[in-house]
């Protein structure tokens, strides 16, 4: 184990600075021997246990002997708040928490982490320029930290503040130098850390599939080389999400088995992006129990707004597929109702649930025959502010799923799938011979002028002809007309 020089609290014993330090750069194996050496009573072995709960994936373990831990105060308690609040970062509900942890860092010798700390609950209260003085005075401090094994850690929980303000290119430079620093020293746990942020922004952020599987893989093979489950088990629910939402069958069916061999804890198993990912594959073949999930998911405590939203405007989407168009609009009117105004401080993940829910209202709403409300839902600052998700209403209408955006093919089929259902049901669509003939020539390329040209009518006859083609494909644009002929056979 290398050895640090701990510039903060100066009143720790040895013990709980070693300790410390092996929580955050040993491997499980190390962490246990350490734990064996100092007992399960002593402080420094309570900081341990707690840590190996973690490793382990009993993350509510873990989160009960630290408080414990840091009831007892003074400075020993001080280590434990360090390792605490972290983890309540990565939860909702805890900031009255967090602030009391700040408080008790800042007054025993930690003052860059309880600024950090402070700086979460400012980006999470909306407070923007109380969260950037805060984060302006770690970084200040940091800047002078001798110790590399706070130094990573601070620069990981300035990534995750800079992401809440929704600083992503900051967050990402914060990110890569935390696990880079951490990789150094072999702290393969911290690393999966800086990994997981960097996934987070590439997955809810920029949309780039491809560098959000990258960190996902790199997040898992350094949670593997510490033995860490808790980071293995979220990793796998990243790399799972996002070969659903890819619609990768063969990687899906590799990862669905992975994590039904590891037995996944609640806290994972039960996690909004696992169980979410599950009814998606069940959306394609079993539409009832698609909407059982759904309003499961939907009807769990701890749902944020966006998830509650999508899990709502989906069920109408299924609603309207089994033409039941009653239900469908209510569940519109509510998942509208549950969005209500966003906020600027939501996280990231939070805004593109939103859009999708979004989307998959509108969607609901062409169903029904609502094309009002289906306009006005997805003309927002929200959805201007997005990564395109409004073009899955007219991927999805046309039927031309590998024309989506790689991590939104999951929600095209879906969407698709509930356009083809209604057309089944739907009378065949009758052209005329006029309308028929101009059609061949939209789908050969041709503009209305040579249409004209070719066919012997005039311009403004093709114009018509084209208007009552679109109204009977129930189309916006002439090349979506084509794709719907074309996949009902009425175009070779």
């Amino acid at each position: 184990m290398p050895e640090f020089a701990l510039t903060g609290p100066k009143r720790a014993t040895a013990p709980m600075i070693d300790a410390f330090h092996t929580a955050a750069v040993g491997t499980r194996d190390e962490i246990a021997r350490a734990l064996q050496e100092r007992g399960r009573s002593s402080a420094a072995g309570r900081l341990l246990d707690a840590v190996l709960a973690q490793y382990d994936g009993d993350v509510d373990a873990a989160i009960r002997q630290l408080r414990s831990l840091v009831a007892s105060g003074g400075a020993e308690g001080s280590f434990a708040a360090d390792v605490l609040a972290p983890i309540l970062m990565m939860r909702s509900g805890h900031e009255s928490e967090i602030a009391a942890l700040a408080e008790t860092l800042g007054s025993n010798g930690w003052p860059a982490s309880a600024a950090v700390f402070r700086a979460h609950i400012a980006a999470h209260e909306g407070a923007s320029p109380d969260a950037r003085a805060h984060v302006e005075r770690a970084t200040r401090l940091l800047e002078t930290e001798e110790d590399a094994v706070i130094r990573f850690r601070l620069e990981q929980r300035l990534a995750r503040v800079a992401f809440y303000l929704h600083d992503y290119d900051s967050a990402m430079q914060l990110a890569l130098r935390s696990a880079a620093g951490a990789s150094r020293l072999a702290a393969w746990r911290a690393a999966a850390a800086g990994y997981s942020i960097l996934y987070n922004i590439h997955a809810d952020v920029t949309g780039d599939v491809a560098e959000a599987d990258h960190y996902a893989g790199l997040a898992r093979i350094a949670a593997s080389r510490s033995d860490d489950a808790s980071f293995l088990h979220a990793a796998l629910v990243a790399e799972f999400e996002l070969a659903v939402q890819s619609a990768d069958e063969p990687r899906i069916a590799v990862l669905r088995r992975e994590i039904r061999r590891r037995l996944l804890p609640p806290q994972y198993a039960e996690h909004f992006a696992l169980v979410f990912s599950e009814a998606l594959l069940t959306s394609l073949t079993d539409q009832r129990a698609f909407m059982s999930v759904l309003q499961v998911l939907r009807d769990a405590g701890d749902r944020s707004r966006g998830e509650r939203a999508l899990c709502t405007a989906l069920i109408g989407v299924a609603h309207a597929a089994e033409f039941d168009d009653a239900a469908a609009r209510s569940e519109i009117r509510e998942a509208i109702r549950i969005l209500g105004r966003p906020r600027s401080s939501e996280p990231a993940f939070e805004k593109r649930y939103r859009r999708l829910a979004r989307v998959a209202a509108a969607v609901t709403c062409l169903l029904v025959g609502d094309n009002v409300r289906a306009g006005r839902t997805l003309r927002t600052a929200e959805m201007a502010a997005g990564s395109g998700e409004e073009h899955l209403v007219q991927v999805a209408r046309s039927g031309a799923i590998a024309s989506a955006p790689r991590w939104q093919r999951a929600f095209a089929k879906l969407f698709a799938g509930a356009f083809a259902a209604r057309r089944a049901a739907e009378p065949p669509v009758q052209l005329t011979a006029a309308e028929l003939d101009v059609l061949r020539l939209l789908a050969a390329g041709y503009g209305a002028k040579r249409i004209a040209r070719e066919s012997g009518r005039s311009v403004n006859t093709v114009y018509n002809h084209t208007r009552s083609i679109l109204a009977k494909f129930d189309a916006e644009r002439t090349a979506e007309a084509v794709m719907i002929a074309r996949r009902i056979g009425m175009l070779t």
